[in-house]
């Protein structure tokens, strides 16, 4: 049996306080983690980046005793599941870790989109499975806009679906910019519509922020609606990339965000395919599940040890499919998890399969050791 050893989770601080302060139920991705953790032998503990300087050999984390979680002092753990956003500063603690010899998957997990999308490009593998995507300047929305009816402007390093707009053309002359505004708390999507003259908001976001436009791909419906799907890919037990679930988003009645953070709702493929028979669900599911690995191998390359990536990819309604842009920290509860309930049995994987990998980081580390 495999030595029993500490995996350790760098936390984020709403995770973190609400375990050490054990007033709230304790959140069912914890519970699924520790689950996996005790069958691979090994002792879940949680700190914050705050709690590392990275040349320190002992951390205060906490540690679940009979069901309470309590700080205490332990060796830093030889595997850390990066579950927290990275800056430079914590870049920099993770790699003084590293040249302890500490393994930390997902190092780096604040990415800019526009690099991802032109290491695909370098690829002509790829090419078929990507939207025409350029920097956001004005030169470059007036090609886009002589090119398309309808195109999507996103920030290079955007999350959760946060400051993205949409531009449509109504008829032959008029514009259309939709965006979401705030007023008070309430933030509700404003449109402007124009003709020659790019509305001033617009020229300012671009003037003031790094933004990438696409032509808007033409996805697949679901009872009217639009939907991506959320591919996690993770590295396994056996160290190699698998596709752990294949989450399908579908946006909020009258909206074209598939986030979940703006509204939108989780289902399987097999029932968002229900509307498609002409297309085969299992085929599909083969297809969408060789592009991720692919595309996963490739970032690699790129990316200092990956190991929990989560890719949007498009599908149309002749089946065709689209990359759209890489997840380094998936929030799976969101997606898997309802009321307390896991959705369906097939998506726990998401937060069980880290475990496996840890647990094969240890013992790969222990056999080297013994050669």
């Amino acid at each position: 049996m495999s030595k029993q050893q500490y995996i350790g989770f760098l936390s984020m601080k709403s995770v973190y306080y609400r375990l050490k302060n054990g007033t709230k139920e304790v959140p069912k991705s914890v519970i699924f983690r520790e689950e996996a953790a005790r069958k691979n032998n090994l002792i879940p503990c949680y700190f914050l980046f705050s709690h590392l300087s990275g040349s320190q050999d002992h951390i205060t984390a906490l540690v679940n005793e009979n069901g309470v979680y309590q700080e205490k002092r332990i060796p830093v753990p030889r595997v850390i599941y990066n579950l927290e956003w990275t800056s430079p500063i914590r870049e920099k603690i993770i790699k003084r870790l590293t040249q302890k010899g500490i393994k930390v998957f997902n190092e780096i997990n604040i990415l800019r989109k526009y690099k991802f999308q032109k290491i695909l490009e370098a690829n002509p593998e790829f090419h078929r499975y990507l939207p025409e995507t350029k920097i956001g300047n004005l030169k470059n929305l007036k090609e886009m806009m002589q090119k398309y009816t309808q195109l999507i402007l996103k920030p290079d390093n955007g999350i959760i679906g946060k400051g993205i707009l949409k531009l449509q053309k109504v008829n032959k002359k008029d514009w259309c910019l939709s965006y979401k505004a705030r007023e008070g708390k309430r933030r509700y999507w404003k449109e402007i519509t124009f003709q020659d003259t790019i509305p001033e908001m617009l020229q300012q976001t671009l003037e003031n922020n790094v933004y990438l436009i696409q032509n808007l791909l033409p996805l697949a419906t679901y009872q009217g609606s639009p939907f991506d799907f959320r591919v996690s890919t993770q590295k396994n037990g056996s160290g190699n990339w698998e596709v752990s679930a294949i989450i399908g988003k579908v946006a909020r009645e009258g909206t074209f965000l598939t986030n979940i953070e703006q509204g939108a709702s989780a289902y399987t493929l097999d029932e968002l395919m229900k509307e498609y028979p002409h297309l085969n669900a299992d085929q599909l599911r083969k297809q969408i599940t060789s592009l991720a690995i692919k595309i996963a191998n490739l970032y690699s390359k790129h990316v200092p040890h990956p190991a929990d990536l989560g890719f949007d990819i498009a599908i149309t309604p002749q089946g065709d499919l689209y990359y759209i842009e890489c997840n380094f920290i998936s929030a799976y509860s969101g997606f898997t998890i309802r009321n307390g309930v896991l959705l369906h049995e097939e998506w726990k994987a998401v937060f069980t399969n880290p475990i496996d990998y840890a647990r094969y980081l240890l013992d790969n580390e222990t056999n080297s050791k013994n050669k």
